[in-house]
């Protein structure tokens, strides 16, 4: 007779944290109670095979079931489980698991459990699970990080022992073996569960879209993923992998694992004391230097090492209060090292016993309370708000990027995990609780839990979470959408039996058995995974919502631009004889099978008849397309004729764009300096001019003493409030010589972007002045004197730029120079060559503030060259080529966005207002009231905008190109202002690729194919994520700082980019419902969603704070 040890398949997968324990252990040992009887020689009896068959049978049945069930059904064939020293964090780990897998299940199945929900006009659901401690059970961000204090714990205790007794050769093969084994531990579960999904999506069991080609290339794919989750050089970056993207963890524990291998191996003969000083010095160390992993580890080693005082000094812990935990097995046990104090020490007075008792218990009630941080909304959680706000850079900065995860929490997390781990090793009787044989079976199944959570919710999605909706009274939709019609008992139910079941709904649609066999259904590709397309008239609540700007009904024009063809005639009340149903596409799914000689669907409404409250659908002749709700996902549609040819024509790109730049300078001078260029993209051809000619000497004097700080570290003339005196007293008008060099353009160039400089220092320096002292801006100066106006004037006519600083020709893109011209365009070479805030000093805000767009925009050639290569292919109908032009504009915007998350690092919110004053313009300012007289050039008045960022030309061009459609309201027409601030060559191209994009039809020929529309929506995503950080600057940089109620440019700082960012996710989510929803994007579209709320409520936010 055997027994078994652990549940069926459990041998694939590492179940406990002592690092001694072997990776594979057998399913069955000897047992010695029971002998089976050998055939006799005359045969074997019926019932001695039917005994041994129903042996087999129980003992396979007994395999397949829980391990605490299995082993009070057939006590016999269990050992009872193995009680050590850890086991406590066995079980704390496997609570830790259980609780991950409620999260990822919370956040699909009722987002709204994400917020705190304190906000007394907040209109989601609630419930008591919402509430703090009790939230904790469905918080899986911070079980991440006490997984990894656990694993420091448990991968240095051993070593520490050794190190501790001078046994450096038994600590030697300890470690080798440590490293040996690692990985293989790691990454062979890993392995197995990821080959599991690669099958799931061949047979179409997975929301996942299988690989074109075939098996063998989806196993090559397989291969590829599998190498990368073995790249542990990232550190504790977080990747996500296909197959499984729960496996980010797996490289950062491999990392942090050899970190924590080496530090024990340096820090191996220090005494305790002396490894224990180092230890938090390396926590520190790593904590500022953003690797929040490595500190946990650390922290975990750092425990062990106290456990270890602990137990060579022979006393009960004074926190214990009760009998201590498990006795450790006598193999672990050594002799303390020279250091420790005697075994026979005093017992600790029970007074102390009892303080120490309840200050881990108050620390294990602070960690809970950690643990309950919100995803959503911290700013509205008493107590959380407050810590989110002080969180330390970078983390508060990575927390206000617009990524899906709030960053903010992370150094709390590391608080309170470490907080967690120490309370449960000093405690006995938690101890003792987490040594229970329920919570030890969850340590021994927790990495198989973890591996194989994602997999099997994908696999079994809304199968299991539909049926408990309907049965909970809610009716209609997906789950994930009901909650809205939901009342707190109902969800609260809902959730309960959905967790219960261990699954969540993804937006996977189902064959539903009611459905008429005449519904259409349409395949993506090579998979057998099916929709079904339900037409329906009803416009949901959630889909109407979602457009802030305008309502639905009223917006006819949205999609305009999707089709190349009209519609066939469509007549009368019902009449669908004019559509050629064979000709209905969805985004590049084909419907299939005989559609044509079916029923036409339940009804076809043109966006015209959504008002109407009969229900009769009237399709009229002027509708350009019709909306069909794909089950609860309202979108528009096009009925595209099959005579058009989508992609279809051949013209050539028009536009000039240079491949080369010129070496020479003479010919350069000649040459506007923003020509659009493919190797430098928007960035000027050549570098800007250091110096002026010496005709232009008491310009640059001025403009060197002109700072707040000069580049010798003095006041300057504006922080003495004496530049306009002093500018009138020594500059002369210089417009004569301007017309002396008009023809070396890159020295015109230069010009310009002096004179905007101290044009805007002298208009608005009464401004500062008043600003300084804490006041209100104030009036600047109404006139702008003819010694500025006119040579500023005259630059500004030969350069084709508006007479005012602006962002590419003077104030950003034409104002930096290289510290070195060997290093090039690095951003540590980067200087500026004009500032108003600290001189040229490159560590200041405002040296940040500039050199970070400039750094963004020298990655615009790849942008450029991408877009003009998905242009020409689209006319081609070359769809390789054409998603690779996506793919590179994907490519230079995620290059774009990395960069622009630096800003927060190197420009400082606290200092922005020191030098924004400086770069208002005179359009809507209350600054300038009736404009600017420009004496001598107009006594009328005259109104520009300031510089902004808006003026850059990358998203435009994307805006252009992805046919992002905005909305006709007055901030669109502010947006359509702004573009014509731009270098005239910029001006010509956007225009050419918005009328090329359309004559070619670019955004339905990337619906038409399912790659082209992953990576359109790609696009989108990168334009949203740009657009998001700049709300977010615009958050942080501004409308916490000041009240002044317009930007810099002169838009409604609260209103104008939430009016683009809502286009960007109407368009989004037009795209994704489009299509069924894209599973490649699911978790891009659940940002889009999440993001989308947050900034209606922070612009409701401030639009109430700044109207009270």
């Amino acid at each position: 007779m055997k027994s078994f040890k652990r549940p069926l398949f459990s041998f694939l997968l590492p179940s406990s944290l002592d690092d001694d324990l072997e990776l594979v252990e057998g399913l069955l040992e000897e047992e010695t109670d029971a002998a089976v009887p050998l055939p006799s020689k005359h045969g074997t009896s019926t019932s001695a095979v039917a005994s041994r068959l129903a042996g087999l049978i129980k003992r396979f049945t007994a395999a397949l079931l829980p391990h605490p069930i299995a082993r009070r059904v057939a006590p016999h064939l269990y050992a009872p489980p193995r009680i050590h020293a850890t086991s406590y964090l066995d079980g704390l780990r496997g609570i830790a698991a259980f609780i991950v897998i409620l999260h990822h299940y919370t956040n699909l199945v009722t987002p709204y459990l994400a917020y705190y929900n304190v906000d007394a006009t907040e209109t989601r659901p609630s419930s008591i699970l919402q509430l703090p401690f009790i939230r904790v059970i469905y918080s899986g961000r911070p079980m991440v990080h006490i997984f990894f204090v656990i694993s420091g714990f448990v991968l240095s205790k051993k070593p520490l022992r050794l190190a501790r007794t001078r046994n450096y050769g038994d600590l030697h093969t300890t470690l080798a073996s440590s490293i040996f084994r690692r990985g293989l531990r790691l990454f062979l579960p890993a392995a197995a569960s990821t080959f599991i999904v690669l099958l799931l999506i061949r047979v179409g069991w997975s929301r996942q879209q299988p690989i074109d080609g075939g098996f063998f290339a989806e196993l090559w794919e397989w291969t590829g993923v599998l190498f990368r989750i073995t790249q542990g050089w990232r550190w504790d970056i977080m990747q996500e992998f296909r197959y499984d993207m729960h496996t980010w963890t797996l490289p950062v524990e491999m990392s942090m694992s050899m970190l924590l291998f080496v530090t024990i191996t340096g820090l191996s003969r220090c005494e305790s004391s002396t490894r224990l000083a180092l230890m938090v010095a390396l926590m520190l160390y790593c904590f500022l230097s953003s690797h929040w992993a490595a500190v946990e580890f650390l922290g975990g080693a750092f425990i062990a090492e106290v456990d270890l005082i602990e137990e060579d000094k022979g006393s009960e812990s004074p926190s214990c209060l009760g009998s201590t935990g498990p006795e450790e097995h006598a193999s672990d046990q050594v002799a303390p090292d020279s250091t420790s104090t005697s075994s026979t020490v005093p017992k600790t007075p029970r007074w102390a016993g009892v303080a120490l008792a309840v200050f881990w218990s108050s620390q294990l009630i602070a960690a809970l309370f950690l643990c309950g941080w919100p995803n959503k909304d911290v700013e509205q959680a008493p107590g959380l708000a407050w810590l989110a706000e002080h969180s330390p850079d970078p983390y508060y900065s990575w927390g206000l990027d617009g990524a899906l995860m709030d960053w903010r929490a992370t150094p709390w997390y590391i608080i309170a995990s470490l907080q967690i781990v120490f309370a449960c090793q000093q405690l006995r009787p938690l101890q003792r609780f987490l040594s229970t044989e329920p919570i030890q079976y969850l340590a021994s199944i927790s990495f198989a839990l973890y591996l194989m959570h994602g997999p099997l919710f994908d696999s079994l999605g809304n199968r299991v979470m539909d049926p408990i909706w309907d049965f909970a009274g809610v009716p209609g939709g997906r789950a994930g959408v009901r909650e809205e019609t939901a009342s707190a008992w109902q969800l609260f139910f809902v959730w309960m039996a959905g967790a219960n079941n261990a699954t969540y709904p993804h937006t996977q649609l189902q064959h539903k058995a009611s459905e008429p066999s005449s519904t259409p259904s349409f395949r993506n590709g090579n998979t057998r995974f099916r929709r079904h397309v339900q037409f329906n008239a009803t416009v949901r609540k959630r889909h109407k919502r979602s457009y802030t700007n305008q309502s639905l009904a009223d917006r006819p024009q949205q999609f305009d631009n999707l089709a190349t063809a009209p519609v066939a005639s469509l007549t009368g009340v019902g009449d669908y004889s004019g559509v050629d149903f064979n000709a209905f596409s969805v985004l590049g799914d084909q419907l299939t099978g005989g559609v044509a000689s079916q029923s036409p669907p339940n009804r076809i409404v043109t966006d015209s008849q959504q008002q109407a409250t009969n229900g009769t659908p009237t399709v009229t002749p002027v509708a350009p397309y019709v909306y069909v709700e794909l089950e609860d996902c309202y979108y528009p549609e096009r009925i595209i004729s099959q005579t058009s040819a989508m992609g279809s024509l051949a013209a050539p790109p028009t536009f000039p764009l240079p491949t080369t730049i010129p070496t020479d300078d003479k010919e350069l001078a000649k040459l506007a300096p923003f020509t659009v260029s493919l190797p430098n993209g928007f960035l000027p051809l050549s570098l800007p001019p250091t110096t002026l000619p010496p005709s232009f000497s008491a310009l640059s004097s001025l403009l060197a003493r002109m700072p707040i700080r000069t580049a010798a570290g003095d006041p300057g003339l504006l922080a003495t409030f004496k530049l306009g005196e002093t500018l009138l007293r020594e500059l002369p008008d210089l417009t004569n010589e301007v017309d002396k060099v008009k023809d070396d353009l890159r020295t015109v160039g230069g010009l310009y972007r002096d004179y905007c400089f101290l044009a805007s220092a002298y208009l608005l320096e009464p401004c500062h002045e008043r600003h300084v002292k804490g006041e209100g801006y104030g009036l600047g100066r109404q006139r702008l004197p003819a010694v500025l106006a006119r040579p500023l004037a005259r630059v500004a006519e030969i350069s084709g730029f508006k007479p005012f600083m602006e962002y590419a020709g003077s104030y950003a893109l034409f104002n930096y120079r290289l510290q070195d011209p060997a290093l090039g365009m690095e951003y540590g070479n980067l200087r500026l060559i004009r500032a108003f805030e600290h001189g040229l000093d490159q560590s200041s805000s405002e040296a940040g503030f500039v050199l970070v767009h400039v750094d963004m925009v020298q990655n615009s050639g790849l942008l450029v060259q991408g877009a003009v290569n998905a242009l020409s292919a689209c006319g081609d109908g070359n769809r390789k080529a054409f998603n690779a032009g996506l793919e590179s504009l994907v490519e230079a915007m995620v290059k774009v966005n990395g960069v622009m998350d630096g800003m927060w690092k190197k420009s400082k919110p606290n200092d922005y207002n020191s030098f924004r004053t400086f770069i208002f313009g005179i359009t809507k300012q209350s600054m300038f009231p009736h404009g600017v007289v420009y004496e001598g050039v107009s006594e009328e008045p005259m109104s520009f905008r300031g510089e902004s960022g808006a003026n850059d030309s990358m998203i435009p061009l994307c805006d252009n190109l992805l046919e992002i459609k905005m909305p006709e309201t007055p901030l669109t027409d502010i947006l359509s202002d702004f573009r014509s601030y731009r270098p005239g060559n910029h001006r010509q191209f956007l225009q050419w690729v918005k009328d090329r994009a359309q004559d070619v039809g670019i955004r339905v020929y990337a619906m038409m194919d399912r790659q082209s529309a992953v990576l359109y929506l790609h696009a989108l995503n990168q334009v949203r994520d740009f657009r998001w950080r700049h709300w977010c600057f615009t958050r942080e940089y501004i409308l916490k700082k000041t009240t002044h109620p317009t930007a810099t440019g002169g838009s409604p700082i609260v209103l104008w980019l939430p009016n683009q960012l809502f286009s960007v996710y109407d368009q989004m989510m037009e795209v994704d419902c489009a299509n069924g929803g894209l599973p490649e994007c699911g978790d891009i579209m659940n940002l889009v969603r999440s993001q989308r709320k947050t900034l209606e409520k922070e612009v409701d936010r401030y639009c109430s704070e700044r109207s009270g």
